[in-house]
């Protein structure tokens, strides 16, 4: 007898939480149906046609302009720097590939250049 008691104790949370999922959905409903129909009407036209487009165009380019904003831009004695950094990289894998090259083309006797 004492399972029935906490079997009814469940039943009774069980209706609790429809009703107030019911009650949830119920205030929802009210609320979408509050809003006025010209905010309705504004937020179809915002994802629709050729204003809707603009505008879609509009607030991708304010965002691009406040990124770039907080990006900390390199000082020109940065920016010097790094560009010889890449240059002197540059220079040795292209001297450590043709060396390679140069290698396998004695190795295996074949010629530097295979050209059309």
């Amino acid at each position: 007898m004492a399972g029935s008691g906490s079997t009814a104790r469940s039943k009774a949370r069980r209706n609790s939480a429809k009703k107030v999922s019911q009650d949830k959905e119920i205030k929802n409903e009210s609320k979408a149906s509050e809003a006025p129909a010209s905010k309705k009407a504004s937020a179809l036209h915002e994802t629709t046609g050729l204003r809707g487009m603009y505008d879609k165009c509009a607030k991708f380019l304010a965002s691009v302009k406040d990124e770039t904003s907080r990006v900390t831009w390199p000082t020109g004695k940065e920016l010097r720097s790094a560009t010889i950094v890449v240059l002197v990289t540059l220079v040795l894998v292209s001297a450590y590939m043709g060396l390679i090259s140069k290698v396998f083309s004695l190795m295996f006797n074949t010629p530097e250049s295979t050209g059309l």
